[in-house]
């Protein structure tokens, strides 16, 4: 019986541009593709470390924009904090807002008497918001696991 090709070049199969496996086809371009999709919708298998670093890109593009939108909402917070003359300045008024979103005491700054309740609804709308943003992170990643997997199931434990 003849060696495999991978056994040739020293190459393992999967880093290949020519390997192949039962349920794929190749197009007239060369590529594989999965058997059973169809045209408008092929998938090509990608290196598994590339597909990894394009998922990791996309997370962190949709925690840096959740971020953002967690430090506009502290402004927000901040504006309404100056607007009612709780502090004197927008930047001790977004510090004081940021530490309140995330539950983090900020020393030597503090509401007066009649707006303290103004900081634990902020603090109550920061926990919420990041069980929001955990759970959107979540969905993102199932969307994006197939890419990890090649649209393959998971094999089932011997």
């Amino acid at each position: 019986m003849p060696a495999s090709r991978s056994e040739l070049d020293g190459r393992p199969v999967a880093d290949r541009a020519d390997h192949w496996h039962p349920h794929c086809r190749s197009g007239e371009d060369g590529v594989h593709r999965h058997a059973d999709s169809s045209r408008a919708d092929e998938q090509e298998h990608r290196d598994p470390r590339r597909a990894i670093l394009i998922v990791i890109g996309l997370i962190g593009e949709v925690g840096l924009i959740l971020a953002v939108m967690h430090g506009l909402e502290a402004m927000l917070w901040a504006v309404a904090y100056v607007w009612l003359d709780a502090f004197g300045t927008l930047t001790d008024a977004f510090l004081y807002s940021m530490g309140t979103m995330t539950t983090v005491d900020m020393a030597g700054l503090a509401l007066p008497p009649q707006r303290q309740m103004m900081s634990a609804l902020e603090a109550v709308d920061g926990v919420l918001l990041f069980g929001i943003s955990t759970a959107f992170i979540f969905t993102v990643m199932q969307q994006l696991w197939p890419m990890l997997s090649h649209g393959h199931p998971a094999k089932a434990p011997d």
